[in-house]
């Protein structure tokens, strides 16, 4: 009998959606290519990449993480860690519709990178309250702090605010 969490759910939360995030990522990467190249098909590419990983982000944030038998965390941080990724799917939807030139890309970036500013302050205090939050917070820290600064920069091209 398998434990707690099932077969298939391990192997997605270990093979198949570190795979789909790489992916997606070179999938983004030829996009922007494609973009700055001003070729027409720049814009399925990029609809794909940007989806692929914010779902991607999306359901890693409902992923369950596993911890070591004698760590102490605080179950904010499990809270945290989807806010983080919901909010790190909020700003790639928000990237990509700001890159496709439709309408709702800026209040979309706005609303993403409000959600990462505050989940990610709001991590950097539980870790520093007890360092054992990092087991938890660490793959959506490093991301959301690279979504985050990513996406200031379009906040600061586009003189949004």
């Amino acid at each position: 009998m398998a434990s707690k969490e099932t077969t298939f759910i391990t192997l997605f939360r270990t093979q198949v959606l570190p795979k789909v995030e790489i992916i997606s990522l070179l999938v983004i990467l030829t996009g922007l290519v494609l973009y700055r190249m001003e070729v027409a098909e720049h814009q399925d590419v990029l609809l794909v990449g940007f989806s692929t990983l914010a779902g991607c982000y999306f359901l890693t944030g409902f992923m369950m993480v596993p911890l070591p038998a004698k760590s102490k965390t605080n179950s904010f941080a499990f809270t945290l860690n989807k806010l983080i990724f919901i909010a790190a799917a909020v700003t790639l939807i928000g990237l990509l519709f700001i890159l496709l030139s439709l309408e709702g890309g800026r209040e979309m970036l706005l609303v993403g990178c409000g959600g990462l500013a505050i989940s990610l302050v709001s991590a950097s205090v539980l870790i520093a309250v007890q360092s054992d939050n990092l087991i938890i917070l660490k793959s959506a820290f490093i991301r959301g702090f690279l979504l985050l600064f990513l996406g200031i920069y379009f906040i600061k091209d586009l003189s949004i605010l």
